[in-house]
């Protein structure tokens, strides 16, 4: 399983009676085989969820609810990608893929500031504690794997100190290497155009 080698766009209609679109940027990262590097993307896909959360509103305004996050295989070598998903007016697509590709390439030149790392951290660290005291983690994410996968205790054991220790300059070598503008990838799909009269169904009369 490979990423596409060259960006792509593609732009779907489709019958819907909902209003709204759908855009997806994607941006090709690397798997999540090894634990440190699938939680630092992680990491920075949380930052870029919550900087396209605050630009959006921003600039844009209306109730979108923008997200963002790593998808990183812990099975294929190499596999995984970075992915912005937003609901779109059709009429606004356009300016909002443009923002996301901005928004990327901005974090991928500039970095990332060392309060967007803490804002994105704190959420996620508070999840991580809660998980340890769930049983469902230990018995899905550490004790089903554990014979197949020995590695996923000391997963167990590490996760939390490591992300504690993820520092800026770590989010900003990621974001230099995956999200500058030549890397990204879009997907638009949208309604169909309504023809409320039915004019484009009727035959030429003349």
């Amino acid at each position: 399983v490979n990423f596409p080698e060259q960006p792509f766009a593609k732009d779907y209609t489709i019958d819907s009676e909902i209003p709204k679109g759908t855009l997806q940027l994607f941006w090709p990262t690397d798997d999540g085989i090894e634990a440190p590097r699938s939680r630092r993307l992680n990491l920075l896909g949380a930052v870029v969820s919550d900087r396209l959360r605050v630009q959006v509103r921003e600039e844009i305004g209306g109730s979108y609810s923008p997200g963002a996050g790593s998808n990183a295989s812990d099975t294929f070598p190499g596999y995984g990608y970075m992915v912005a998903n937003i609901d779109v007016d059709p009429a606004t697509a356009a300016k909002m893929s443009d923002l996301v590709v901005s928004l990327g390439n901005d974090m991928a030149e500039k970095g990332v500031t060392d309060d967007e790392l803490e804002r994105a951290r704190l959420p996620l660290l508070t999840a991580l504690r809660e998980s340890l005291r769930s049983n469902a983690y230990w018995l899905n994410a550490v004790v089903s794997r554990a014979q197949e996968k020995p590695v996923v205790l000391d997963w167990a054991r590490t996760r939390l100190p490591d992300v504690e220790s993820i520092t800026t300059k770590e989010i900003n070598e990621l974001a230099k290497k995956y999200l500058g503008r030549d890397r990204a990838s879009k997907v638009v799909v949208l309604p169909k155009a309504k023809d409320p009269a039915g004019l484009l169904a009727r035959p030429d009369d003349t």
